[in-house]
């Protein structure tokens, strides 16, 4: 959906609050992935030749299937999206971002109160909204 006057496309808000939601959890989530990762690919199965129903009874099997579980897609997924959309950006705006949803997780930090950039109001908010397009369309919450 475009803007008349400006020509501007506009995210859902619904949409804008899910992805600064992903945002927000990308570094406590980027950790529990790869702590995940590392458990399956380092955990050696119980096996005394016995069967155990439906589980898969060699090891690369097991783990491959541990690997797809619907959590870990999803989290291999939203932290892509948000690396991809962070790798975007130049040095100085990647701080707009770290400060603005990084350093208190619980909430945004207000673009007026981010006097460590160089930047003024309206370039902070085009800085996420181009890193929140990014992350929405990798997402698929907008088209």
């Amino acid at each position: 959906m475009q803007n008349q006057k400006s020509g501007k496309r506009r995210i859902p808000s619904d949409s804008w609050s899910i992805v600064e939601k992903v945002l927000r959890r990308y570094p406590e989530q980027k950790r529990e992935y790869e702590n995940m990762r590392e458990q399956i690919l380092e955990a050696t199965p119980y096996c005394d030749g016995q069967p155990r129903g439906n589980y898969p009874a060699n090891r690369p099997e097991s783990t491959a299937i541990k690997l797809q579980s619907p959590r870990m897609q999803r989290l291999e997924r939203e932290i892509t999206a948000v690396e991809r959309a962070y790798g975007m950006l130049r040095e100085e705006q990647k701080k707009v971002i770290r400060i603005r949803y990084w350093s208190y997780p619980w909430r945004n930090v207000p673009y007026l109160e981010m006097r460590e950039v160089a930047y003024s109001e309206r370039q902070m908010h085009r800085i996420v909204f181009r890193v929140v397009d990014s992350i929405a369309r990798d997402l698929g919450e907008i088209i």
